[in-house]
């Protein structure tokens, strides 16, 4: 199994939203994660929202690609705070500032120590670092869904498009990081290969999911 020294990793929620709700939404899958042994790390973003709630960077500021860059140094100290880590898992606009933490790198593609591998949920494209031009050869897995009204599928595709090794993982249930039995399965799956290579062999891949995902996505009326 994944040494119980190095299998964590840190979560970034959405824009305003909180490390707690985050917590809440994808408690599934941290329930799952805790019983093979991997702590997820939730987070909360460093802009504090009159209404409570936390955001990595302002989408209104007129400079979104700048703000979420500065965002990833937010990220550098909190993976230094609870290191060793080993993922990062980012929903909406932490899942923007998680591909920027991995691109912004300059050609480095650990730019985190000990980081092996991203997972990027409703990720935008047009607050990522695009000057450079450089592609990420860190293992990655995408979720993104066609219903997502606020992040288009296209959007999520591009970054994808901005990772050497991306997995993209289809789903129907539009903007979120799906929890149902599949999904997580999914989502283990692949965690579970990169911090485990042993276990490339019998960990399902979000392309071949198990007979579990196939039903559960059949019973929702899209594919896996």
């Amino acid at each position: 199994g994944p040494d119980p020294a190095t299998a964590s990793i840190l979560c970034l929620h959405g824009g305003r939203q909180s490390a707690e709700l985050f917590r809440q939404r994808i408690d599934r899958l941290r329930a799952r994660c805790q019983a093979e042994g991997i702590r997820l790390i939730f987070v909360d973003a460093p802009m504090l929202q009159p209404d409570g709630s936390r955001c990595w960077y302002d989408e209104d500021g007129g400079d979104a690609a700048g703000a979420a860059s500065a965002a990833t140094i937010a990220v550098r100290e909190e993976w230094e705070r609870h290191a060793p880590v080993s993922g990062l898992l980012g929903f909406s606009q932490g899942a923007a500032v998680a591909a920027a933490t991995a691109l912004c790198s300059g050609g480095d593609d650990a730019p985190l120590p000990g980081l092996r591998f991203v997972i990027l949920a409703g990720a935008p494209h047009e607050p990522l670092p695009v000057a450079t031009g450089h592609r990420s050869r860190l293992p990655s897995l995408h979720l993104l869904s066609a219903a997502d009204s606020a992040v288009p599928a296209h959007s999520s595709e591009a970054v994808a498009a901005r990772f050497e090794e991306a997995q993209v993982y289809r789903h129907d249930k539009g903007h979120a990081l799906p929890c149902r039995a599949g999904d997580v399965d999914a989502l283990l799956g692949f965690i579970m290969r990169h911090l485990t290579p042993a276990a490339a062999a019998t960990a399902p891949r979000p392309d071949q999911p198990s007979a579990g995902a196939r039903a559960d996505a059949r019973a929702a009326g899209a594919r896996p």
